[in-house]
Protein backbone atom coordinates (compact mmCIF):
# COMPACT_ATOMS: atom_id res chain seq x y z
CA UNK A 1 0.00 0.00 0.00
CA UNK A 2 1.27 3.48 -0.86
CA UNK A 3 3.77 2.36 -3.52
CA UNK A 4 4.69 4.75 -6.32
CA UNK A 5 2.42 3.86 -9.25
CA UNK A 6 4.16 6.25 -11.64
CA UNK A 7 6.95 8.83 -11.68
CA UNK A 8 5.47 12.21 -12.62
CA UNK A 9 7.26 15.47 -13.45
CA UNK A 10 9.95 13.37 -15.12
CA UNK A 11 12.24 14.47 -17.99
CA UNK A 12 10.39 14.79 -21.29
CA UNK A 13 11.29 12.80 -24.38
CA UNK A 14 11.65 14.36 -27.83
CA UNK A 15 11.58 11.83 -30.66
CA UNK A 16 10.84 11.64 -34.38
CA UNK A 17 7.71 9.76 -35.42
CA UNK A 18 8.29 8.27 -38.86
CA UNK A 19 4.63 7.35 -39.21
CA UNK A 20 3.43 10.95 -39.04
CA UNK A 21 6.68 12.52 -40.25
CA UNK A 22 6.74 14.89 -37.26
CA UNK A 23 8.69 15.51 -34.09
CA UNK A 24 6.81 14.66 -30.89
CA UNK A 25 7.16 15.70 -27.26
CA UNK A 26 6.37 12.86 -24.85
CA UNK A 27 5.48 14.05 -21.34
CA UNK A 28 3.81 10.85 -20.14
CA UNK A 29 4.66 9.58 -16.61
CA UNK A 30 7.27 6.89 -16.15
CA UNK A 31 6.37 3.41 -14.81
CA UNK A 32 6.26 2.98 -11.04
CA UNK A 33 6.85 0.02 -8.73
CA UNK A 34 5.27 -3.22 -9.94
CA UNK A 35 6.87 -5.64 -7.47
CA UNK A 36 8.41 -5.69 -4.01
CA UNK A 37 8.29 -3.01 -1.32
CA UNK A 38 10.35 -0.08 -0.03
CA UNK A 39 13.18 -2.38 1.05
CA UNK A 40 13.36 -4.93 -1.77
CA UNK A 41 12.56 -2.44 -4.55
CA UNK A 42 13.20 1.07 -3.16
CA UNK A 43 12.36 4.35 -4.84
CA UNK A 44 15.23 5.89 -6.82
CA UNK A 45 16.78 8.84 -5.02
CA UNK A 46 15.82 11.37 -7.68
CA UNK A 47 12.10 10.80 -6.98
CA UNK A 48 12.31 12.83 -3.77
CA UNK A 49 15.72 14.51 -3.99
CA UNK A 50 15.63 15.83 -7.57
CA UNK A 51 17.78 15.49 -10.68
CA UNK A 52 21.21 17.13 -11.00
CA UNK A 53 22.32 15.64 -14.33
CA UNK A 54 21.42 13.36 -17.24
CA UNK A 55 23.48 11.09 -19.50
CA UNK A 56 23.45 7.64 -21.10
CA UNK A 57 25.72 4.61 -20.88
CA UNK A 58 25.60 1.08 -22.32
CA UNK A 59 21.98 1.41 -23.44
CA UNK A 60 20.85 2.82 -20.09
CA UNK A 61 19.58 6.28 -19.18
CA UNK A 62 21.80 7.75 -16.44
CA UNK A 63 20.21 10.09 -13.89
CA UNK A 64 22.41 11.82 -11.31
CA UNK A 65 20.85 12.86 -8.03
CA UNK A 66 23.42 14.43 -5.73
CA UNK A 67 26.04 11.81 -4.85
CA UNK A 68 23.83 8.99 -6.20
CA UNK A 69 23.87 7.73 -9.79
CA UNK A 70 20.94 5.73 -11.17
CA UNK A 71 21.01 3.71 -14.39
CA UNK A 72 17.72 2.63 -15.94
CA UNK A 73 16.81 -0.86 -17.02
CA UNK A 74 18.83 -1.95 -20.05
CA UNK A 75 17.07 -0.87 -23.29
CA UNK A 76 14.19 0.60 -21.21
CA UNK A 77 15.27 4.16 -20.44
CA UNK A 78 12.12 5.02 -18.43
CA UNK A 79 12.16 1.98 -16.14
CA UNK A 80 13.84 2.59 -12.77
CA UNK A 81 12.13 -0.15 -10.73
CA UNK A 82 12.90 -3.87 -10.77
CA UNK A 83 10.25 -5.98 -12.50
CA UNK A 84 10.71 -8.83 -10.00
CA UNK A 85 12.33 -9.23 -6.59
CA UNK A 86 12.59 -13.02 -6.70
CA UNK A 87 15.84 -12.84 -8.66
CA UNK A 88 18.46 -10.18 -9.49
CA UNK A 89 18.52 -9.80 -13.28
CA UNK A 90 21.50 -8.29 -15.11
CA UNK A 91 19.21 -5.92 -17.02
CA UNK A 92 17.61 -4.50 -13.85
CA UNK A 93 17.99 -0.80 -12.94
CA UNK A 94 21.05 0.14 -10.89
CA UNK A 95 21.58 2.67 -8.12
CA UNK A 96 25.08 3.37 -6.82
CA UNK A 97 26.77 5.97 -4.61
CA UNK A 98 30.16 6.61 -3.02
CA UNK A 99 30.86 7.14 0.67
CA UNK A 100 34.05 9.08 -0.12
CA UNK A 101 32.09 11.50 -2.33
CA UNK A 102 28.97 11.80 -0.19
CA UNK A 103 29.07 15.60 -0.45
CA UNK A 104 29.31 15.56 -4.24
CA UNK A 105 26.49 16.64 -6.51
CA UNK A 106 27.30 14.98 -9.83
CA UNK A 107 26.09 17.07 -12.76
CA UNK A 108 27.84 15.61 -15.81
CA UNK A 109 28.60 12.08 -16.98
CA UNK A 110 30.62 11.25 -20.09
CA UNK A 111 31.17 7.83 -21.63
CA UNK A 112 34.91 7.79 -22.31
CA UNK A 113 37.40 4.99 -22.91
CA UNK A 114 34.63 2.42 -22.19
CA UNK A 115 34.08 3.91 -18.69
CA UNK A 116 31.51 6.39 -17.40
CA UNK A 117 33.25 9.46 -15.99
CA UNK A 118 31.33 11.57 -13.45
CA UNK A 119 31.95 15.23 -12.59
CA UNK A 120 30.82 17.44 -9.71
CA UNK A 121 32.14 20.75 -8.35
CA UNK A 122 34.95 19.08 -6.42
CA UNK A 123 35.04 15.39 -7.40
CA UNK A 124 35.84 13.33 -10.48
CA UNK A 125 34.66 9.74 -10.31
CA UNK A 126 34.04 6.83 -12.65
CA UNK A 127 31.98 3.69 -13.09
CA UNK A 128 34.30 1.04 -14.62
CA UNK A 129 32.95 -0.72 -17.66
CA UNK A 130 35.99 -1.51 -19.79
CA UNK A 131 36.14 -5.23 -19.00
CA UNK A 132 32.44 -6.15 -18.91
CA UNK A 133 28.93 -4.75 -19.14
CA UNK A 134 27.64 -2.94 -16.05
CA UNK A 135 25.13 -5.00 -14.02
CA UNK A 136 23.59 -4.64 -10.53
CA UNK A 137 26.02 -7.28 -9.23
CA UNK A 138 29.29 -5.68 -10.44
CA UNK A 139 28.53 -1.93 -10.33
CA UNK A 140 31.15 0.22 -8.59
CA UNK A 141 31.75 3.96 -8.26
CA UNK A 142 35.35 5.10 -7.72
CA UNK A 143 36.68 8.59 -7.00
CA UNK A 144 39.66 9.36 -9.27
CA UNK A 145 40.59 12.96 -8.33
CA UNK A 146 39.37 16.02 -6.42
CA UNK A 147 40.06 18.99 -8.72
CA UNK A 148 37.72 21.98 -8.87
CA UNK A 149 35.35 21.84 -11.85
CA UNK A 150 33.20 24.51 -13.47
CA UNK A 151 29.90 22.58 -13.82
CA UNK A 152 28.28 25.12 -16.16
CA UNK A 153 29.91 23.44 -19.20
CA UNK A 154 29.95 19.68 -19.92
CA UNK A 155 33.39 18.08 -20.45
CA UNK A 156 34.43 17.42 -24.04
CA UNK A 157 36.54 14.65 -25.57
CA UNK A 158 39.63 15.54 -27.60
CA UNK A 159 40.67 12.29 -29.20
CA UNK A 160 42.45 10.20 -26.54
CA UNK A 161 41.83 12.74 -23.76
CA UNK A 162 38.96 14.51 -22.04
CA UNK A 163 38.97 18.23 -21.19
CA UNK A 164 36.94 20.07 -18.55
CA UNK A 165 36.88 23.66 -17.30
CA UNK A 166 38.21 24.65 -13.90
CA UNK A 167 38.08 28.04 -12.11
CA UNK A 168 41.66 29.31 -11.84
CA UNK A 169 40.94 32.54 -9.96
CA UNK A 170 38.13 35.03 -9.44
CA UNK A 171 38.65 36.52 -12.91
CA UNK A 172 40.05 33.68 -15.04
CA UNK A 173 39.43 30.02 -15.78
CA UNK A 174 41.60 27.22 -17.05
CA UNK A 175 41.19 23.79 -18.61
CA UNK A 176 42.22 20.44 -17.20
CA UNK A 177 42.96 17.47 -19.42
CA UNK A 178 42.17 13.95 -18.22
CA UNK A 179 44.29 11.17 -19.71
CA UNK A 180 43.79 7.40 -19.27
CA UNK A 181 46.64 5.59 -17.57
CA UNK A 182 48.78 3.59 -20.04
CA UNK A 183 49.48 0.95 -17.38
CA UNK A 184 46.07 -0.07 -16.02
CA UNK A 185 42.39 0.08 -16.94
CA UNK A 186 39.97 2.55 -15.34
CA UNK A 187 42.77 4.80 -14.09
CA UNK A 188 42.94 8.47 -15.13
CA UNK A 189 45.37 11.32 -14.55
CA UNK A 190 44.39 15.01 -14.75
CA UNK A 191 46.90 17.65 -15.83
CA UNK A 192 46.64 21.39 -16.43
CA UNK A 193 46.38 22.15 -20.16
CA UNK A 194 46.60 25.94 -19.68
CA UNK A 195 49.33 26.31 -17.06
CA UNK A 196 51.40 28.39 -19.51
CA UNK A 197 48.52 30.88 -20.07
CA UNK A 198 47.08 31.44 -16.57
CA UNK A 199 45.50 34.82 -17.46
CA UNK A 200 44.37 34.16 -21.02
CA UNK A 201 40.80 32.88 -20.52
CA UNK A 202 38.75 35.55 -18.69
CA UNK A 203 35.68 35.01 -16.55
CA UNK A 204 34.07 31.55 -16.62
CA UNK A 205 33.64 29.09 -19.45
CA UNK A 206 30.30 29.73 -21.19
CA UNK A 207 30.31 26.86 -23.73
CA UNK A 208 32.71 24.38 -25.30
CA UNK A 209 32.64 22.48 -28.60
CA UNK A 210 35.08 20.14 -30.32
CA UNK A 211 35.42 18.92 -33.89
CA UNK A 212 34.95 15.20 -34.44
CA UNK A 213 37.23 15.11 -37.51
CA UNK A 214 39.79 17.89 -36.92
CA UNK A 215 42.14 18.71 -34.06
CA UNK A 216 40.31 21.84 -32.89
CA UNK A 217 38.15 22.91 -29.95
CA UNK A 218 36.46 26.26 -29.25
CA UNK A 219 35.51 27.87 -25.94
CA UNK A 220 33.35 30.85 -25.02
CA UNK A 221 33.94 33.19 -22.08
CA UNK A 222 31.44 34.97 -19.84
CA UNK A 223 33.73 38.00 -19.56
CA UNK A 224 34.51 38.37 -23.28
CA UNK A 225 31.36 37.53 -25.22
CA UNK A 226 32.79 38.88 -28.50
CA UNK A 227 35.58 36.28 -28.70
CA UNK A 228 36.09 32.60 -29.36
CA UNK A 229 39.14 30.95 -27.81
CA UNK A 230 40.56 28.33 -30.14
CA UNK A 231 42.64 25.33 -29.09
CA UNK A 232 44.39 23.43 -31.89
CA UNK A 233 46.08 20.18 -31.03
CA UNK A 234 47.79 17.24 -32.68
CA UNK A 235 48.67 13.83 -31.31
CA UNK A 236 51.59 11.67 -32.43
CA UNK A 237 51.18 8.33 -30.75
CA UNK A 238 50.87 9.03 -27.01
CA UNK A 239 52.46 12.48 -27.24
CA UNK A 240 50.59 15.74 -27.81
CA UNK A 241 52.96 17.52 -30.18
CA UNK A 242 50.81 20.62 -30.82
CA UNK A 243 49.20 22.78 -28.09
CA UNK A 244 48.29 26.04 -29.84
CA UNK A 245 45.92 28.67 -28.41
CA UNK A 246 44.62 31.76 -30.18
CA UNK A 247 41.63 34.10 -30.08
CA UNK A 248 39.06 35.18 -32.64
CA UNK A 249 37.32 38.46 -31.76
CA UNK A 250 34.14 39.27 -33.69
CA UNK A 251 32.36 42.56 -34.28
CA UNK A 252 29.20 41.29 -32.61
CA UNK A 253 28.67 39.07 -29.55
CA UNK A 254 28.86 35.31 -30.01
CA UNK A 255 25.82 33.52 -28.59
CA UNK A 256 27.07 29.98 -29.23
CA UNK A 257 29.37 27.93 -31.47
CA UNK A 258 29.26 24.32 -32.62
CA UNK A 259 30.92 22.07 -35.23
CA UNK A 260 29.57 20.42 -38.35
CA UNK A 261 32.43 18.12 -39.26
CA UNK A 262 35.42 20.45 -39.46
CA UNK A 263 33.29 23.58 -40.03
CA UNK A 264 32.69 25.99 -37.14
CA UNK A 265 29.16 27.39 -36.91
CA UNK A 266 29.04 30.70 -35.02
CA UNK A 267 25.60 31.81 -33.77
CA UNK A 268 25.02 35.55 -33.33
CA UNK A 269 21.80 37.21 -32.12
CA UNK A 270 21.43 40.92 -32.89
CA UNK A 271 18.41 43.21 -33.25
CA UNK A 272 16.07 40.22 -33.00
CA UNK A 273 17.78 38.34 -35.85
CA UNK A 274 19.54 34.99 -35.33
CA UNK A 275 22.46 34.68 -37.74
CA UNK A 276 24.50 31.49 -38.16
CA UNK A 277 27.86 31.97 -39.88
CA UNK A 278 30.15 29.17 -41.01
CA UNK A 279 33.93 29.33 -40.69
CA UNK A 280 36.16 26.86 -42.51
CA UNK A 281 39.49 26.91 -40.63
CA UNK A 282 41.15 24.79 -43.33
CA UNK A 283 40.26 26.99 -46.29
CA UNK A 284 42.93 28.94 -48.09
CA UNK A 285 44.06 30.43 -51.37
CA UNK A 286 45.91 28.49 -54.02
CA UNK A 287 48.55 30.83 -55.49
CA UNK A 288 49.77 28.18 -57.95
CA UNK A 289 46.39 28.04 -59.71
CA UNK A 290 45.91 31.80 -59.53
CA UNK A 291 42.79 31.63 -57.37
CA UNK A 292 42.28 33.72 -54.26
CA UNK A 293 39.37 33.82 -51.84
CA UNK A 294 37.81 36.94 -50.41
CA UNK A 295 37.27 36.74 -46.66
CA UNK A 296 34.53 38.71 -44.90
CA UNK A 297 32.73 38.21 -41.61
CA UNK A 298 28.90 37.90 -41.54
CA UNK A 299 28.98 37.70 -45.32
CA UNK A 300 26.33 36.64 -47.80
CA UNK A 301 25.88 36.92 -51.55
CA UNK A 302 23.46 38.99 -53.64
CA UNK A 303 22.53 39.24 -57.32
CA UNK A 304 23.57 42.38 -59.24
CA UNK A 305 21.00 44.28 -61.35
CA UNK A 306 21.71 46.75 -64.16
CA UNK A 307 19.78 50.04 -64.05
CA UNK A 308 21.52 51.54 -67.10
CA UNK A 309 23.35 54.41 -65.40
CA UNK A 310 24.52 52.22 -62.56
CA UNK A 311 24.39 48.73 -61.14
CA UNK A 312 23.04 47.80 -57.75
CA UNK A 313 22.05 45.00 -55.41
CA UNK A 314 19.66 44.83 -52.48
CA UNK A 315 20.46 43.75 -48.93
CA UNK A 316 17.75 41.39 -47.64
CA UNK A 317 15.44 42.68 -44.92
CA UNK A 318 16.79 40.21 -42.34
CA UNK A 319 20.34 41.39 -42.98
CA UNK A 320 19.23 45.03 -42.80
CA UNK A 321 17.73 44.36 -39.40
CA UNK A 322 20.86 42.52 -38.29
CA UNK A 323 23.36 45.20 -39.37
CA UNK A 324 21.27 48.19 -38.34
CA UNK A 325 23.27 51.41 -38.70
CA UNK A 326 26.41 49.36 -39.44
CA UNK A 327 25.11 48.73 -42.95
CA UNK A 328 27.07 51.82 -44.00
CA UNK A 329 30.32 50.01 -43.16
CA UNK A 330 29.79 46.95 -45.35
CA UNK A 331 32.50 45.87 -47.78
CA UNK A 332 31.58 44.50 -51.21
CA UNK A 333 33.61 42.10 -53.39
CA UNK A 334 33.28 40.02 -56.55
CA UNK A 335 31.74 36.58 -56.12
CA UNK A 336 33.01 33.98 -58.60
CA UNK A 337 34.81 34.47 -61.91
CA UNK A 338 38.38 35.60 -62.49
CA UNK A 339 38.03 38.52 -60.06
CA UNK A 340 36.71 36.40 -57.22
CA UNK A 341 37.46 38.12 -53.90
CA UNK A 342 38.48 41.46 -55.45
CA UNK A 343 37.05 44.44 -53.56
CA UNK A 344 34.46 46.66 -55.25
CA UNK A 345 33.77 50.32 -54.58
CA UNK A 346 30.20 50.86 -53.40
CA UNK A 347 27.88 53.66 -52.31
CA UNK A 348 24.93 53.12 -50.01
CA UNK A 349 21.46 54.20 -51.03
CA UNK A 350 18.15 53.99 -49.22
CA UNK A 351 16.16 50.95 -48.09
CA UNK A 352 19.14 48.62 -48.14
CA UNK A 353 20.11 49.30 -51.78
CA UNK A 354 23.84 49.47 -52.53
CA UNK A 355 25.17 50.93 -55.78
CA UNK A 356 28.32 49.76 -57.57
CA UNK A 357 30.10 51.02 -60.67
CA UNK A 358 28.34 50.51 -63.99
CA UNK A 359 31.66 49.34 -65.46
CA UNK A 360 31.78 46.40 -63.09
CA UNK A 361 31.45 42.95 -64.65
CA UNK A 362 30.11 41.39 -61.46
CA UNK A 363 26.94 39.34 -61.76
CA UNK A 364 27.01 38.25 -58.12
CA UNK A 365 28.68 39.99 -55.21
CA UNK A 366 29.41 39.12 -51.60
CA UNK A 367 29.08 41.69 -48.83
CA UNK A 368 30.09 41.62 -45.17
CA UNK A 369 32.40 43.06 -42.52
CA UNK A 370 36.18 43.22 -42.85
CA UNK A 371 38.32 41.69 -40.12
CA UNK A 372 41.90 42.03 -38.88
CA UNK A 373 44.51 39.28 -38.42
CA UNK A 374 47.23 40.03 -35.89
CA UNK A 375 50.02 38.15 -34.13
CA UNK A 376 53.11 39.08 -32.14
CA UNK A 377 56.03 36.61 -31.83
CA UNK A 378 57.78 36.27 -28.49
CA UNK A 379 61.08 38.19 -28.13
CA UNK A 380 64.03 35.98 -29.10
CA UNK A 381 66.38 34.75 -26.37
CA UNK A 382 69.63 32.80 -26.16
CA UNK A 383 69.55 29.64 -24.04
CA UNK A 384 72.39 27.60 -22.63
CA UNK A 385 72.77 23.84 -22.59
CA UNK A 386 70.71 23.69 -19.39
CA UNK A 387 67.78 25.46 -21.14
CA UNK A 388 68.32 28.56 -18.95
CA UNK A 389 68.25 31.94 -20.80
CA UNK A 390 71.58 33.79 -21.01
CA UNK A 391 70.98 37.39 -19.92
CA UNK A 392 74.57 38.51 -19.24
CA UNK A 393 75.26 39.07 -22.95
CA UNK A 394 73.09 41.83 -24.49
CA UNK A 395 71.50 40.83 -27.79
CA UNK A 396 70.31 43.05 -30.62
CA UNK A 397 67.39 42.03 -32.84
CA UNK A 398 68.55 43.13 -36.29
CA UNK A 399 65.74 42.00 -38.60
CA UNK A 400 62.91 39.55 -39.20
CA UNK A 401 62.51 37.60 -42.41
CA UNK A 402 58.88 36.59 -43.01
CA UNK A 403 57.76 34.20 -45.76
CA UNK A 404 54.13 34.39 -46.89
CA UNK A 405 52.05 32.60 -49.52
CA UNK A 406 48.92 33.97 -51.19
CA UNK A 407 48.74 36.82 -48.69
CA UNK A 408 47.50 40.36 -49.03
CA UNK A 409 49.04 43.56 -47.75
CA UNK A 410 50.00 43.79 -44.10
CA UNK A 411 51.88 46.11 -41.81
CA UNK A 412 54.52 45.53 -39.16
CA UNK A 413 54.96 47.67 -36.02
CA UNK A 414 58.35 47.57 -34.29
CA UNK A 415 59.21 49.27 -31.01
CA UNK A 416 61.29 48.91 -27.87
CA UNK A 417 59.14 48.56 -24.76
CA UNK A 418 62.02 49.87 -22.65
CA UNK A 419 61.74 53.45 -23.93
CA UNK A 420 59.05 55.97 -24.88
CA UNK A 421 59.63 56.11 -28.63
CA UNK A 422 56.72 55.62 -31.00
CA UNK A 423 56.51 52.37 -32.98
CA UNK A 424 57.99 52.26 -36.44
CA UNK A 425 55.45 50.97 -38.95
CA UNK A 426 56.39 49.16 -42.15
CA UNK A 427 53.77 48.52 -44.83
CA UNK A 428 54.43 45.32 -46.76
CA UNK A 429 52.82 44.20 -50.02
CA UNK A 430 53.62 40.58 -50.92
CA UNK A 431 52.16 41.13 -54.39
CA UNK A 432 55.00 41.72 -56.86
CA UNK A 433 53.72 43.56 -59.95
CA UNK A 434 56.40 42.06 -62.17
CA UNK A 435 55.33 38.55 -61.21
CA UNK A 436 54.31 36.08 -63.91
CA UNK A 437 51.30 35.20 -61.72
CA UNK A 438 49.69 38.58 -62.44
CA UNK A 439 47.49 39.36 -65.43
CA UNK A 440 44.79 41.86 -66.32
CA UNK A 441 41.24 40.95 -65.46
CA UNK A 442 42.24 38.67 -62.61
CA UNK A 443 42.67 39.13 -58.88
CA UNK A 444 46.29 40.01 -58.03
CA UNK A 445 47.89 36.99 -56.39
CA UNK A 446 51.08 36.96 -54.38
CA UNK A 447 52.89 33.64 -54.44
CA UNK A 448 55.56 32.54 -51.97
CA UNK A 449 57.29 35.82 -51.08
CA UNK A 450 60.00 36.61 -48.52
CA UNK A 451 60.19 40.07 -46.94
CA UNK A 452 62.85 41.65 -44.71
CA UNK A 453 61.55 43.64 -41.72
CA UNK A 454 64.24 45.95 -40.21
CA UNK A 455 64.08 46.01 -36.39
CA UNK A 456 67.34 47.19 -34.73
CA UNK A 457 66.04 47.05 -31.15
CA UNK A 458 67.10 45.26 -27.98
CA UNK A 459 65.91 41.69 -28.27
CA UNK A 460 64.81 41.29 -24.65
CA UNK A 461 62.52 44.34 -24.75
CA UNK A 462 61.48 44.16 -28.39
CA UNK A 463 57.87 44.09 -29.52
CA UNK A 464 56.97 43.24 -33.12
CA UNK A 465 53.34 43.04 -34.23
CA UNK A 466 52.18 41.81 -37.64
CA UNK A 467 48.74 43.10 -38.69
CA UNK A 468 46.75 42.31 -41.84
CA UNK A 469 43.36 43.69 -42.89
CA UNK A 470 41.40 43.45 -46.08
CA UNK A 471 39.85 40.60 -47.99
CA UNK A 472 42.92 38.42 -48.49
CA UNK A 473 44.30 35.94 -45.99
CA UNK A 474 47.50 36.29 -43.96
CA UNK A 475 49.31 33.01 -44.54
CA UNK A 476 52.73 32.89 -42.84
CA UNK A 477 54.93 29.96 -43.85
CA UNK A 478 58.09 30.85 -41.93
CA UNK A 479 59.43 33.52 -39.60
CA UNK A 480 63.19 33.88 -39.17
CA UNK A 481 65.27 36.50 -37.38
CA UNK A 482 68.83 37.77 -37.35
CA UNK A 483 70.48 38.92 -34.12
CA UNK A 484 73.84 40.27 -33.00
CA UNK A 485 75.50 40.02 -29.60
CA UNK A 486 78.94 40.75 -28.17
CA UNK A 487 80.30 38.46 -25.49
CA UNK A 488 82.27 40.76 -23.21
CA UNK A 489 83.11 38.30 -20.43
CA UNK A 490 83.55 34.58 -20.04
CA UNK A 491 80.45 32.94 -18.68
CA UNK A 492 81.00 30.37 -15.92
Amino acid sequence: YGSVTSITNSPVEVHYDSNTDTWKLDESPWPGRAAGDDESNPDPDFVGWGITGLSSYQGRLVIMSGSWVWLSRSNAPKMFYRTTVEDLIDTDPIGVGSSSASSAAFQHAVAFNKDLLLFSNEFQALIPGATSAVTPSNINLLVTSTYAVDPSVPPITLGPTLMYATPRSANFFGLMEMLPSPYSDSQYISQDATEHIPRYLPGRCRFAAVSSVGGMAVFGSTRDTYSLYIHEYMWSGEEKVLRAWHRWTFKYPVAYAYFSGDLINVVTVRNGVVLVCTVDPRSGSDPESGSVNGYLDYSTSAKVYDAGTHKYFDVSQDMQDFYGEDIQDLTVAYRGGELDGYELGASHGENGRIHISSGSTAETVVYGVQFVSKFAPSPPNIYGEDEVPITTSPMKLVRYYITTAGSGEFEVSVWDTGNQTDPRVWEVSPVRWNSTELSLGRTPVGGVVGTIIPCRVNASSSQVVFTASGLKEFNVLALEYTYRHNQRRRRT
